[in-house]
């Protein structure tokens, strides 16, 4: 019985150590690599409703109106691919806009979710 307590606790421990990948950790499970070797952010700019219903595998969501104060929980790297959509392309191209303006340089509007869904298969 000593021994199973003795487990139990060292399990417990270890387990609590170890770092947590949850939502409010905030990391891109981002697959596509570019050719620099970087990944690829990919950011989904509708609301948390639209995203719910459906999003790009690997992709974060950012509403466009919180863009500026949240993308630097994302990258830090103002040189990172980052790639924005939406339902239509208007609000991926406002974040993209917010974004240039804070110094990203490498962030492109791919559109519409469904042409998103095209373009990244």
């Amino acid at each position: 019985m000593r021994n199973y307590l003795y487990i139990t606790a060292c399990c417990l421990i270890i387990t609590g150590c170890m770092p947590c990948r949850n939502d409010s950790a905030k990391i891109a499970d981002s697959t596509n690599i570019t050719s620099t070797g970087k990944s690829v952010l990919i950011i989904d700019v509708r609301s948390a409703e639209e995203y719910s219903a459906g999003h790009i595998k690997g992709a974060v969501n950012i509403p466009d109106t919180e863009i500026a104060k949240e993308i630097e929980n994302y990258t830090k790297d103002k040189s990172r691919k980052i790639l924005l959509y939406c339902r239509t392309g208007r609000r991926a191209g406002i974040a993209l806009e917010t974004l240039t303006n804070l110094g990203y340089t490498n962030v492109e509007n791919i559109g519409g979710y469904e042409d998103a869904k095209v373009r990244l298969k």
